[in-house]
């Protein structure tokens, strides 16, 4: 299979990268979740199980469960500095009996197939070596008529400000990875900084 470059180092389990990486992103988590639940919302989901695939520190996943208190929701994660900071933000929020953190291999996500009603993955196409076998781990573990939510940084000269968006892949190589793959047909779209992609 197609081998792509990677952007993930072992700054993800450096504690200070962490927290200043947190900081930097919180903004944004917040935005996707008030995007991704405005959606689900327009859609009638009220419960089922949610799947974060590539959670980091769990804030989106947690802003959706506050949002579908019926919600089942599920994170995962390589970076243990990452889940040590999203399970602290579970117990805060008191909704610890209805998200879980587990340290998986968005490439090999452990769930039997069909077993979530919503799948989303943020900004993690460009940090895996294989993001064909993880779109097609993510259409297997999601519902037949589940809702999935992918997005990440695209490369632009804005790459010259955030070295991140240099290893970042190009709209036309995405749509090229997502054909390569057995994700469902969906919806594609960008603006100046990233791209989406989404059930239609």
């Amino acid at each position: 299979m197609k081998r792509y470059p990677i952007f993930y180092d072992k700054r993800f389990n450096n504690p200070d990268f962490a927290q200043e990486y947190i900081a930097r992103h919180i903004g944004v988590s917040i935005k996707l979740a008030e995007k991704i639940s405005g959606i689900l919302q327009l859609k009638n989901f009220e419960n089922g199980k949610i799947l974060d695939t590539g959670c980091g520190s769990g804030f989106t996943l947690i802003q959706l469960a506050k949002k579908f208190p019926f919600s089942e929701c599920y994170g995962i994660d390589l970076s243990d500095t990452f889940l040590e900071t999203a399970n602290a933000w579970r117990q805060k929020e008191k909704i610890a009996s209805r998200v879980t953190f587990i340290n998986a291999d968005v490439q090999d996500i452990p769930f039997p197939e069909n077993y979530f009603s919503v799948v989303i993955n943020i900004n993690m196409l460009h940090l895996i070596p294989d993001p064909v076998r993880m779109l097609n781990e993510i259409e297997r573990v999601l519902q037949p008529e589940g809702f999935f939510f992918i997005s990440d940084l695209k490369r632009s000269i804005l790459g010259i400000l955030e070295k991140e968006m240099k290893s970042a892949f190009t709209p036309e190589e995405v749509k090229d990875i997502i054909a390569e793959s057995n994700i469902p047909l969906g919806q594609f779209s960008t603006d100046i900084i990233s791209w989406k992609y989404q059930s239609v």
